[in-house]
């Protein structure tokens, strides 16, 4: 140690000597523990024990060895079984022994290998607790703690002889270090967290991922829509019902990070963009091997429709970015890279992965946090993962990282599927059994054929997820990541004989822990997804409203298994209970309301779970009820209340407005104030619906009537405004994200009142177009505005223009009857002075005004 010391006194700055000498002592100290062969990693400051396995080793060879070399290298050492080679382009190799080594044999064997001069490294293979077999390059990934200096990390580099490889993009305070070939980076990343220098410090693993897969065979996408073809009716996720909202927009992006996606496949070559492979293979996103996992996953989410052949995805009109990862011997640099190209140069919306099941690392935590909160310019990418297939809690890790959606799988009766990982990391389920998609083409893939028809497992549950989130993209491309996790949340079906509960923690509505907050429901989260800032109020009282008996005696009561009532299956006689309250919020178009109390149904038989009635609700005002029962014997005996007392009731909700695609309006004579609001058009007139009888639309006089749509106001025959009625449209689109990043409605009121008989407001080049119309435009104006008219007949008109006081400014007639139903009126007021000016409309028996502004 005295020569070492005089060493580090030559190579370093006296400044930095102290310092460098409490490290060394440090890291000799913490050193001699690994002769006693504990074998651990840190995360999250914790140690993950390892289990040291005997039977296996990994060996990376230098790029210029020949696999010949390779093998005759590693037989002059050791008794080979089977050697895996799963990255050709590395020279990594996994190599299966003849038999289970001792210790000590394993340890002089791989010292051995790593002084072979074609040796890049060899390392042994470890379990961890929960069953994960990884091993270990030869690199060390840390992240300096903001209160390390500079002089102390170089300090530790020259101390374990470690050379930076790369610093991170992302967090300029994250490294990959590599380790020198005599060296060991699981003890390395271990000594080097124990300075205390470092947020995390952890080699950089290589595992086996889980395909989350189980393959048996059926016959029909029942996930999209279920009419008892498999299971239950309607088991599925209101996927078609959805499709009356959205079927995607193909700039919404959903990456796919799997085993690559078939670049050619006829059902998904039209959907895909330009992909990434991880693994450095050269696929560029296409498969590896015969691999037809993630071509599978890719058209659950995304294959085309309506092309005559095939299936159809959930987001069928979204894009899909393949991403290949080769996660039978995965590196967690290559996971990170893959997570941190998707949301970076894929600039993906949605990051979708059906594998799981490897060791908790921090890198690859970083670089999903980069992805929820860089991606989509800020916004965050929303990342799915599925659970894992192992029947056990928790759920396997990447899925339990708190930042992403961690996916179980359900079957076509509602309950979770028996391999289904479940735990407190659990968000949502979706179908996973059964699940018809793309297959590898021709021979290749699960069977012949370029489809198929048993997809299992939460591989196939986490894309029908994705699929869903794309969709609420589609609708609303203003929700961060966190408002659109929280609207597939409270959009989920409570199915099954469950308790979902009020559980801390989990703040979207009630949670179960087999199946989180339930079923995926495609229908209610678009619908959703079109909505103003959600509001949520929680623990509301409600009021008892008195016993509800049956002809003044005890009721029958049926309570099936399951739920939360916490009683047996059976018969009770009870006095039930109604508990209400009256809610108010702010104008809300098309409120809805979704949340849940902690009293039950009133339906007879009652499953036992959690309920809450919405009725009398209007844009500003509802009615929230639920039901609690008071229990007796048959002897009439009173056994308590289930689920609680009135007293102990409460309501949780949120309230949402959400925007229909269309609107048609016709058969009606309008008086008062109304809004209308449309994603896209909005059709008035005689005959624009077969939903309601033929019939003019009508705004009379002292009506206040607005329309505003997202693309497109169509006024046609049969639509009027008459004297003294109010009208105003505006089409512009709904959500503005640099104004509104959290899907507001635009603004569209104008700056000045209107009070004209009609007022058109075209904020863009789309049309109105009516019978009996007058308009300006622009409007405001700065020089000239045209006024146009549109006549059902050929009759004699005056347009005449006044400013604010009345005063005649200018006058337009025709001395006789006229052909032409449309005119143009060109106005230049170059040389009036900015304020409102009135136009009239005359004719034999109608008269038609509007207001405008000339800045």
């Amino acid at each position: 140690i005295i020569y070492f010391k005089y060493f580090l006194i030559s190579i370093l700055p006296m400044k930095t000597y102290s310092n460098f000498v409490i490290l060394f002592v440090h890291l000799i100290f913490n050193h001699n523990c690994f002769d006693q062969h504990e074998s651990y990693y840190y995360y999250n400051k914790n140690k993950i024990d390892l289990k040291e396995i005997n039977d296996r080793i990994i060996v990376k060879f230098n790029n210029n060895a020949s696999i010949l070399d390779c093998v005759l290298s590693l037989k002059t050492i050791l008794d080979i079984k089977k050697i895996n080679e799963n990255n050709k382009h590395s020279n990594l190799f996994l190599i299966e022994l003849e038999e289970n080594l001792s210790n000590e044999k394993i340890v002089n064997a791989l010292d051995l290998i790593n002084k072979k001069r074609i040796i890049e490294y060899a390392n042994r293979y470890y379990l961890t607790d929960l069953n994960n077999l990884i091993g270990f390059t030869n690199q060390v990934i840390v992240r300096l703690k903001s209160t390390t200096s500079s002089e102390e990390f170089y300090s530790l580099l020259a101390l374990q002889r470690l050379i930076i490889e790369k610093r991170d993009k992302y967090d300029e305070r994250i490294y990959t270090l590599k380790v020198s070939k005599n060296g060991n980076a699981l003890e390395t990343a271990n000594r080097l967290f124990e300075t205390d220098k470092f947020d995390f410090s952890e080699p950089n693993f290589i595992q086996k991922a889980k395909e989350n897969t189980n393959d048996t065979y059926y016959t029909s996408q029942w996930a999209l829509n279920n009419t008892g073809q498999n299971g239950l009716a309607d088991c599925d996720m209101d996927v078609q019902e959805a499709w009356s909202i959205t079927t995607g927009r193909n700039v919404i992006k959903i990456a796919i990070i799997d085993k690559g996606v078939q670049l050619n496949h006829p059902d998904l070559v039209n959907n895909l963009h330009s992909g990434f492979d991880a693994s450095g293979l050269g696929t560029n996103g296409g498969p590896i091997g015969n691999s037809g996992h993630g071509t599978c996953c890719a058209g659950i989410v995304g294959a085309q429709a309506n092309n005559g052949i095939g299936v159809a995805g959930v987001a069928h009109n979204c894009s899909l970015i393949p991403i290949t990862l080769d996660y039978d011997n995965i590196v967690n640099q290559e996971v990170a890279d893959a997570l941190n190209w998707a949301w970076d140069y894929g600039q993906a919306d949605v990051i979708s992965n059906s594998w799981s099941g490897i060791a908790q690392s921090s890198i690859i935590d970083a670089a999903i946090s980069n992805a929820v909160s860089q991606g989509r310019s800020g916004l965050g990418s929303v990342v799915v993962w599925s659970a894992g297939n192992d029947s056990q809690s928790p759920v396997n890790y990447p899925a339990s990282n708190s930042n992403v959606i961690a996916v179980g799988a359900m079957t076509s009766s509602n309950v979770r599927a028996s391999y289904s990982n479940f735990g407190s990391e659990i968000d949502v389920v979706a179908p996973g059994n059964a699940i018809y998609s793309t297959d590898l083409t021709g021979s290749s893939g699960y069977n012949a054929g370029d489809y198929f028809d048993n997809f299992d497992g939460t591989s196939a549950a986490a894309p029908n997820v994705a699929g869903i989130v794309a969709l609420i993209l589609s609708v609303n491309r203003c929700l961060n990541s966190t408002d659109t996790r929280q609207i597939l949340e409270l959009s989920c079906d409570k199915v099954g004989a469950y308790c979902y509960q009020p559980t801390s923690g989990y703040n979207n509505g009630t949670w179960n822990n087999e199946m989180g907050y339930g079923k995926v429901n495609a229908y209610n989260a678009v619908r959703l997804a079109s909505s103003n800032l959600i509001t949520t109020v929680s623990n509301v009282t409600g009021s008892d409203q008195g016993a509800i008996t049956c002809g003044g005696n005890f009721c029958s009561w049926v309570l099936a298994a399951g739920g939360c009532s916490g009683l047996a299956a059976a018969t009770y006689l009870v006095n039930r209970h109604n508990i209400s309250v009256n809610i108010s919020y702010s104008n809300t178009p098309g409120a809805t309301i979704v949340g849940f109390a902690n009293g039950f149904s009133d339906s007879n038989p009652n499953n036992g779970n959690f309920n809450m009635q919405v009725s009398n609700i209007t844009s500003t005002s509802a009615t929230l009820t639920t039901n609690v029962y008071e229990t007796f014997t048959i002897l009439g005996q009173s056994t308590g209340w289930v689920p609680r007392a009135p007293t102990y009731v409460r309501f949780w909700y949120s309230v949402l407005g959400h925007l229909e695609e269309s609107k048609y309006l016709q058969n009606e004579n309008v008086f008062g104030l109304e809004t209308h609001q449309s994603l896209i058009n909005i059709n008035a007139g005689f005959n624009v619906t077969s939903a309601v009888p033929n019939g003019d639309y009508i705004v009379q006089n002292g009506a206040n009537i607005t329309f505003h749509s997202g693309g497109e106001v169509n006024l046609e025959p049969g639509f009027e405004v008459l004297y003294g009625g109010e009208f105003f449209a505006t089409v512009n689109p709904f959500f503005t994200c640099a104004e509104y990043p959290y899907g507001k409605h635009a603004n569209f009121s104008s700056s000045y009142f209107i009070d004209s008989s009609v007022y058109f407001n075209l904020l863009d080049s789309n049309k109105i177009k009516s019978d009996y119309i007058i308009s300006n435009h622009p409007n405001p104006f700065t020089s000239e505005t045209t006024i146009q008219f549109e006549m059902d007949r050929n009759d004699i008109f005056s347009l005449t223009i006044f400013d604010v006081f009345g005063n005649e400014i200018q006058n337009f007639k025709s001395s006789t009857s006229n052909e032409n139903k449309v005119f143009k009126i060109e106005f230049s007021a170059a040389n009036l002075p900015n304020g409102i000016y009135i136009y009239s409309l005359k004719t034999k028996d109608f008269i038609k005004t509007g207001k405008m502004l000339k800045l």
